[in-house]
């Protein structure tokens, strides 16, 4: 299974969606508080590289993952936006991923 991270900066359009958040999230650090967003994401890089240990070969896979949009989630679409993170954890742990068919 490929190691995932994130690319370190934000699409354009992410940071202009989030830039009306920042300085509450400047003031929110470190005080545990979490902030509800919906995102668009894709793959921003990926890479491979083959390796042997005890003359066995194996494959190192990592994949970036870059925000392309997300917007912060507020007032009445919070409720929304809650119930739908926890239907897709639910699905996630109980029927494996949605995206199945591109995992194997």
């Amino acid at each position: 299974m490929p190691d995932v991270s994130m690319q370190p900066k934000l699409t354009d359009d992410a940071r202009k969606a989030v830039a009306a958040y920042a300085s509450a999230l400047f003031r929110g650090y470190g005080t545990g508080e979490q902030w509800l967003i919906v995102a668009a994401v894709s793959p921003g890089g990926r890479s491979e590289k083959q390796k042997t240990k005890d003359d066995e070969e194996y494959s190192e896979e990592k994949v970036q993952l870059r925000v392309d949009d997300l917007e912060v989630v507020t007032g009445p679409h919070a409720d929304a936006a809650r119930k739908a993170l926890d239907a897709a954890r639910y699905e996630r742990l109980t029927a494996g991923t949605l995206l199945e068919d591109l995992t194997g």
